[in-house]
């Protein structure tokens, strides 16, 4: 027996919103955490943040980027369908306690990873400002959630049509060139996102002579979930570790934000091949 779809939603073109009930998962899921979702025996399995959990009605919440095989074939589910394995809840949960101000940061899908900790901030009694960044207003989600347990709520599109034109880091560049203090930085996106974001704090506290702590959570090339494999391998202050059972919280400081691109480089061409022959397939049976 499979996991049943009772909700799905999709969001502008390559963004699908999907509810699944999991009782289990959805009782014991904290901030911060992921599943591993394999569609059939056929199929990979892939990591997805726990956006949201219901307990009471025993459903997890997840947003998945259709840009792979896997993904975009999750994609085509419908409600009644079912997954034949969600595997979680996974990782080491964000420590939620009290910092002060905390500024969070999202890009992208990495939205759906935030939205879980900005709560759990907001009720640990935090000060939380949030900044988004998304490519166009199609891809903005959890609007509603963002707002409710956000103090202040930044928005950034790359083509201008959510909140101002730019990225997260012009919107962070500003906040410290008014003096803005932060007791803690969270961010979630793309692997580039991060890295611009680390190197802007990195500066902000070499020139404050502080520092202020910065945390990221990565999903960067699972493939079990569990450390078995390996494949997620990541250098991490001097030794390794791996980004699904030591993650996927890390501190930004001890990353080689450099290394873990370098990784998702080789697998590109392979993906774009695969992507091309399902097209290919899909096509043939029209």
């Amino acid at each position: 027996m499979g996991y049943k779809i009772l909700y799905k939603n999709k969001i502008g073109e390559v963004i699908t919103e999907l509810d699944v009930l999991a009782p289990n998962i959805s009782f014991n899921a904290k901030a911060g955490q992921f599943v591993m979702v394999r569609l059939d025996e056929f199929a990979e399995r892939i990591p997805l943040t726990i956006a949201d959990n219901d307990r009471e009605k025993g459903i997890i919440k997840l947003f998945i980027q259709d840009l792979g095989v896997s993904s975009k074939k999750l994609s085509f589910l419908e409600v009644g369908d079912e997954i034949l394995d969600v595997l979680g809840p996974l990782g080491e949960p964000f420590e939620t306690k009290y910092y002060g101000k905390v500024l969070v940061i999202g890009g992208g899908v990495g939205i759906a990873a935030i939205a879980p900790i900005i709560k759990e901030l907001t009720l640990e009694k935090n000060n939380v400002s949030t900044i988004i960044g998304v490519r166009n207003r199609s891809l903005f989600f959890l609007e509603e959630n963002l707002k409710k347990y956000s103090s202040e709520l930044f928005l950034s599109s790359n083509d201008g049509s959510l909140g101002e034109k730019g990225f997260t880091s012009d919107i962070l560049t500003r906040l410290f060139e008014k003096n803005r203090n932060f007791d803690l930085v969270v961010a979630v996106g793309p692997i580039i996102m991060m890295k611009s974001i680390y190197d802007i704090v990195k500066k902000e506290n070499e020139k404050r002579k502080k520092e202020i702590p910065f945390l990221v959570s990565l999903e960067v090339l699972m493939v079990d979930g569990i450390g078995m494999c390996g494949a997620c391998k990541i250098k991490y202050n001097n030794e390794y570790k791996f980004t699904c059972i030591d993650g996927p919280i890390f501190d930004a400081k001890y990353i080689d934000f450099d290394d873990i691109m370098n990784k998702q480089r080789m697998y590109k061409d392979k993906e774009k091949d695969a992507l091309m022959k399902l097209k290919q397939d899909l096509q043939n049976k029209i």
